[in-house]
């Protein structure tokens, strides 16, 4: 059996010259005239994905003598599974989802690895807003926190871990915010929503303005038991049905408010009541007497 392949591949591997024992050498098809194919997914959109498989397809044909097909995957999980059923031969691939490969399939092994800037390993970080006060990881505490996916080392794992090498528990740290990639999964009470899940495309959408629930259900389905899951491991209490935060704080301190604004008040009742009787009063002196 062919043995499958994973690591982030670097062009020039690629294209060097076939040796025997070549790891690339022995995951090829035995029919020298069937494609490669090689998997990649789509960190940074659909667009993107494209213009690498539209460039990559004709150069790894021409320097590796044979047709090569590119594979775009939707997400890593999809990448280390198809990757671990032989689907692709060879895959562009983070740590997590080439270790989750290999877990699944005993012959998957990394033949290369991503150089950046001359380095063989980068750093995770968690980004803020330039308008944010946190200056530090404690002051990230009960924030709102994006990660890009679970199979996804410096956007899930090495964050999470950071936190727990710090005695923080990364299930509690943050506010409730679930991402898959693009997307988010969300829902808003009254008066801002109907308390309904939405699945958003962050990319796509970045205002939020369109649920894709109903066009992409699988992923719909899935983040949603994911969040219920995140709800029961950390026994989160969900807002009921129907509720109205703006509402629930009018009932829950109007004295507090009726003390404050009283004066307020006044002037708005006394405009209130005062506006019907100069109106009347000021049609009866435009009567014809």
């Amino acid at each position: 059996m062919n043995p499958r392949t994973a690591a982030a591949l670097a062009l020039a591997f690629l294209s060097g010259p076939a040796l025997a024992g070549d790891p690339l050498v022995e995951a090829m098809p035995l029919d020298p005239n069937a494609p490669i194919t090689l998997g990649i997914g789509k960190p940074n959109g659909e667009k993107l994905a494209r213009r690498a498989q539209a460039e990559l397809e004709p150069y790894l044909s021409k320097v590796m003598k044979r047709p090569v097909k590119v594979e775009i995957l939707p997400d890593y999980d999809a990448l280390s599974a198809a990757l671990a059923d032989g689907k692709v031969d060879i895959a562009w691939i983070t740590p997590l989802a080439f270790v989750h490969a290999a877990q699944r399939r005993a012959d998957v092994i990394a033949i290369a690895k991503a150089m950046r800037a001359g380095k063989l390993f980068y750093r995770a970080a968690f980004v803020v807003r330039p308008d944010s006060t946190a200056r530090s990881l404690g002051d990230l505490a009960g924030k709102k926190v994006a990660y890009v996916s679970k199979s996804s080392s410096s956007g899930y794992l090495f964050p999470r871990a950071l936190l727990s090498s710090q005695g923080k528990d990364p299930d509690r740290f943050f506010r409730e915010a679930i991402f898959m990639g693009d997307y988010k999964l969300m829902r808003n009470g009254p008066p801002f929503g109907d308390g309904s899940w939405r699945l958003i495309n962050l990319r796509n959408d970045p205002i939020e303005s369109t649920d894709l629930s109903a066009l992409e259900p699988e992923r719909f389905q899935k983040m949603v038991a994911e969040a219920e899951a995140y709800h029961q491991r950390t026994g989160v209490v969900l807002p009921e049905v129907g509720y109205n935060p703006v509402r629930q704080l009018l009932v829950n301190n109007w004295k507090v408010l009726t003390r404050q604004l009283w004066f307020l008040l006044l002037q708005v009742a006394l405009i209130v009541l005062g506006l019907p009787l100069l109106l009347g009063w000021w049609l009866r002196r435009r009567r014809p007497r």
